[in-house]
């Protein structure tokens, strides 16, 4: 399935590929940025609707506070009464029975007076009980001390504490006719502080209904519900908003601790603050239906942004794709022209992006096929020169090669054998010369090529010359043929210049850094310095050079044709003889493969 979009894709013109991956990549980045624009206006609104939800959770929050402190003023008066703290503690029938009297007419009055308390209870650590309307049943073991809702107001020395759980009731109020009908209870020790001494205890309980009773303008709280939350979160009363209680996932993961938080959760909005008057704190649930309308509307104009710059990419990026391919034809017409032998197909260069860097390559690419055509064609030329009077004599080899056969035996059999020597020499340099199928040839064998010349040469000039061979390490080195017999002759006969007696020719070769260097060095009569100049300038570009010294320039010539880096240079002191070098760089030794 994919190679098969693949191939569909690839028949695509690339003005049009170039279209679509402009219009997609540009429909992306929109895409991506309308996700992260929503998301960053949403949380922008959530913010601002927490800011402004938490304004009115304080609002309510110091209003709750106003109104428990009332209830804390009664709760202290009746804690520093100094008629109840003088009651508190009697023995003996008659002052237990005047004290129960004078107390519960005190407490109540406080119920009487206030629509806010549904019961007041007051303990004494010999275990009295007043109360006008609570009757506890303690046993006789009962311990103040041992109770948790004495261990809790115990810790705040007489100030009112708001109970999560009430032991004592939840325990010794056995008969519910007496139970008060009401979980908010608060409590606190009454003490006789001049004496640093516990008197009893006090229990106060508010109508079940007292925090829901609470009513806020119209609108103030709209959507909210509003909840008064122990630290422990044991304990939930409703202040505001629909009865419905909060759930174990919502406190889950709200901040009881500290000033409160908050944070949103499934289209909701949970928000905790701590109410200092009652030490609990109050949470409110918000369904965010502004934000959730906010956000719908602001979605649907992102939408529409993102719709006219999706129009406005449409045209954009075919300006691009036009601008982007511009020369691309003109490219592919060049081409053409090449595939048919056109070697003059270049194109101008009219921009410096990559499109014209290919054009540039192009360009340079046509003109390097141009110049290798014209150094090949030149090296044929050269390669036919050196072979022009074999070419012209009509001589088949193969007869050629008996007729040096059959001159070898005669002259054996004559007892001519430094003839017979001489004619094999001849045979082979004549071999070496016109062999066909392999241009290059290992340096051995060119070695061996310049000692059967010499062979012959001394045979028939009568000349004393000596090879003194000196060639190391060479046997990876491949030389175009006859690349050292022209170089050999050039110094037999213009650097010994008919000497007879006295010749040494010096054949060097050894491997140095980065290549391997041979050497073709004579003691004949050197060259002179105004000889040597052209020689020296026409062995630095030998396929422009004209005129003489064919030799030594197809020697040259094919050496670097072959062989790319490498350098023919000559050196000659007038008077003391001639050295002709080649260097062949590391890896480019000049073999055809």
């Amino acid at each position: 399935m994919f190679e098969k979009f693949r191939l569909t894709l690839a028949t695509i013109p690339y003005r049009r590929r170039l279209l679509f991956s402009y219009i997609g990549l540009t429909g992306l980045t929109l895409l991506v940025a309308f996700g992260a624009l929503t998301a960053l206006l949403t949380g922008i609104i959530a913010q601002n609707e927490t800011q402004h939800l938490d304004q009115l959770v304080s609002v309510v929050n110091a209003d709750l506070e106003n109104r428990l402190s009332g209830i804390n003023s009664r709760g202290f008066d009746i804690v520093i009464d100094s008629a109840i703290r003088e009651s508190l503690n009697q023995t003996g029938d008659i002052a237990i029975a005047r004290a129960r009297t004078k107390v519960e007419s005190i407490l109540k009055v406080k119920l009487i007076s206030s629509n806010d308390l549904r019961s007041l209870m007051i303990i004494d650590t010999s275990l009295h009980r007043f109360s006008p309307n609570v009757t506890l049943v303690l046993p006789e073991a009962f311990r103040l001390e041992d109770t948790q809702v004495y261990r809790d107001t115990q810790a705040k020395q007489g100030s009112l504490v708001w109970l999560e759980a009430n032991d004592i009731y939840d325990r010794y109020a056995l008969d519910p006719t007496y139970r008060p009908d009401t979980d908010i209870h608060a409590a606190a020790v009454i003490m006789d502080y001049s004496h640093r001494k516990l008197l009893g205890l006090m229990i106060l309980s508010l109508n079940k209904n007292y925090f829901s009773r609470i009513t806020y303008p119209e609108g103030m709280l709209s959507g909210s519900r509003l909840f008064l939350v122990s630290p422990s979160g044991r304990s939930i009363y409703g202040v505001a908003g629909e009865a419905e209680g909060l759930s174990a996932e919502d406190l889950a993961g709200l901040t009881l601790t500290g000033a409160g938080g908050e944070r949103v959760d499934k289209g909701r909005l949970l928000v905790s603050r701590y109410n200092r008057t009652m030490g609990w704190y109050l949470v409110s649930v918000t369904q965010l239906t502004v934000l959730n309308r906010s956000v719908s509307e602001l979605t649907l104009v992102l939408l529409a942004v993102l719709l006219v710059c999706l129009a406005l990419s449409l045209v954009f990026a075919q300006r691009l794709a036009v601008h982007g391919s511009r020369g691309i034809t003109e490219l592919i017409a060049a081409m053409a022209r090449l595939e048919q032998e056109d070697f003059h197909a270049e194109v101008p260069v009219t921009r410096q992006d990559e499109l014209g860097r290919i054009t540039q390559a192009f360009n340079h690419m046509v003109r390097r096929i141009r110049e290798l055509i014209i150094t090949e064609y030149r090296e044929k030329l050269l390669m036919r020169e050196a072979q022009y009077k074999a070419l012209q004599s009509q001589i088949r080899p193969h007869f050629l090669m008996n007729t040096f056969d059959m001159l070898h035996w005669r002259l054996m059999e004559n007892g001519q054998e430094e003839l017979a020597e001489t004619v094999v020499a001849l045979s082979h340099l004549m071999r070496h010369s016109v062999a066909d199928g392999q241009e290059s040839v290992p340096l051995e064998e060119e070695v061996q090529n310049v000692r059967e010349y010499l062979t012959v040469h001394t045979t028939i000039r009568g000349m004393d010359i000596r090879l003194a061979l000196d060639v190391r390490g060479g046997e990876r080195i491949m030389l175009p043929r006859q690349t050292l017999q022209p170089l050999v002759e050039n110094a037999v006969m213009h650097g010994f210049s008919g000497r007879e007696h006295g010749n040494v020719l010096t054949l060097r070769g050894d491997a140095q850094t980065g290549g391997y260097r041979l050497e073709i060095a004579d003691n004949g009569v050197g060259i002179p310095p105004e000889v040597l100049a052209p020689l020296t300038r026409m062995l630095q570009n030998p396929e422009a050079a004209q005129g003489p010294h064919i030799g030594l320039r197809n020697v040259a010539s094919r050496l670097v044709y072959r062989c790319p880096g490498a350098l023919v240079n000559l050196e000659s002191e007038y008077g003391k003889g001639t050295t002709v070098w080649l260097w062949l760089p590391d890896g480019k030794e000049a073999g055809d493969g």
